[in-house]
């Protein structure tokens, strides 16, 4: 299949369905759009039941913690990451969907403070298995 420029893959394709399908439901059922960042654990705790996206590179990095390198992982520098702990994406959420007023409406639930993919990777790297990123690569 093949898709336009605005798609890369035929997961971004579905969404885009799904909400071309909602916006007629709009019509008839009063519908709220909650559109979190990445998802990740408590806000406290760090305690999650969901073990992919930021949790599936973190068990990445840990099974390359042997490398000496690591590459970098984005070739743009601008790439922005927008993490949202779980508490607030469910306190937000039920919140949201007992307010009269927000049927209709889309809600992106970010963090208005994004980082920058290169600063995160890093981040992880030497907090997460000890080990600074070295440049493999650099494609910019």
């Amino acid at each position: 299949m093949v898709f336009p420029k605005s798609f890369k893959n035929h997961y971004e394709r579905t969404k885009f369905d799904a909400e071309l399908l909602v916006e007629e439901l709009k019509k008839e059922v009063p519908i709220t759009i909650i559109r979190p960042g990445i998802v990740k654990g408590h806000s406290q705790t760090g305690q999650t039941i969901k073990f992919d996206g930021l949790y599936f590179i973190l068990n990445f990095l840990d099974r390359l913690s042997f490398l000496p390198l690591f590459p970098y992982i984005s070739s743009e520098r601008e790439t922005v990451v927008n993490l949202v702990p779980i508490d607030y994406i469910i306190q937000a959420t039920a919140y949201l969907a007992l307010y009269k007023e927000s049927a209709g409406k889309t809600y992106h639930l970010t963090d208005p403070i994004h980082v920058r993919l290169l600063k995160f990777m890093n981040y992880l790297l030497e907090n997460y298995i000890r080990k600074n990123q070295k440049v493999m690569y650099q494609w910019y």
